[in-house]
């Protein structure tokens, strides 16, 4: 039986729509996802294996693996702190979750609510206090325009099943700073999620892509998956 529509395709209330997306967000309360991820910056690039844990709201397990079995990196983070190991450097950074700096392991830097809607492709529209919003029932998505800080977001809802589809983000002089794309959703234990992100920032030259090929959602998650293995003679930075 295919579940309700999370959204009428007439609805133009913002407070409705940020309703039915923190409510999809919410009904996961732990994510197991395994794909490859690529990141393109002008410092790096690269393909990897990637492993995903997610115990939600509060903890975030990435594990970054290259071809022939070569860890790129494993990053623990909370809302209180993160810990990112990096085995080829035999270095492991810690700070707090303020801003992440992942420079050096997917070349940017993230809040850590940040980091959960990339790993899940889910946004929330939680800076958007006023917007114009537009329903279209002829191409049955739902269309949010506002300001983010001092920059233009628009986003692109499907009412069926509560979640944004496109992002843009636009600055003062009108310059395309951020697209995102999320597709292939699926329907899991009351939630949609996409197994596809697309995440690029035309002025910097930044991208994201992550693939997932394998998901589950709200099985139990042992704590000591998220444990990250340091040798003794690893060397310590404090961010």
């Amino acid at each position: 039986m295919a579940p309700r529509p999370a959204l009428g395709i007439n609805e133009e209330r913002l407070e409705v729509i940020k309703e039915a997306l923190f409510r999809n967000f919410y009904h996961i309360k732990t994510f197991k996802g395994y794909g490859t991820l690529n990141v393109l910056t002008p410092v790096e690039s690269f393909k990897a294996d990637i492993e995903a844990l997610i115990v939600n709201p509060d903890s975030v397990y990435v594990k970054l693996e290259a071809t022939l079995g070569i860890d790129v990196g494993m990053l623990f983070a909370s809302r209180e702190g993160y810990l990112l190991y990096s085995p080829r450097q035999n270095t492991f950074y810690r700070d707090d979750s303020a801003v992440l700096d992942l420079q050096s392991f997917i070349g940017m830097k993230l809040t850590f609510g940040n980091l959960l809607e990339t790993l899940l492709g889910l946004e929330l529209l939680d800076g958007l206090n006023e917007a114009t919003v537009s329903a279209v029932p002829s191409e049955a998505e739902i269309t949010v325009s506002g300001m983010v800080g001092n920059f233009e977001a628009i986003y692109t809802i499907d009412p069926a099943k509560g979640v944004v589809k496109n992002t843009r983000i636009y600055d003062t002089d009108n310059r395309l700073i951020l697209a995102a794309k999320y597709s292939r959703f699926i329907y899991s234990r009351g939630s949609y999620m996409p197994k596809t992100i697309q995440i690029i920032k035309p002025i910097t030259k930044e991208s994201i892509t992550l693939f997932y090929t394998f998901v589950k959602l709200n099985e139990s998650i042992k704590h000591e998956q998220f444990r990250i293995k340091i040798p003794d003679n690893a060397i310590r930075e404090e961010l």
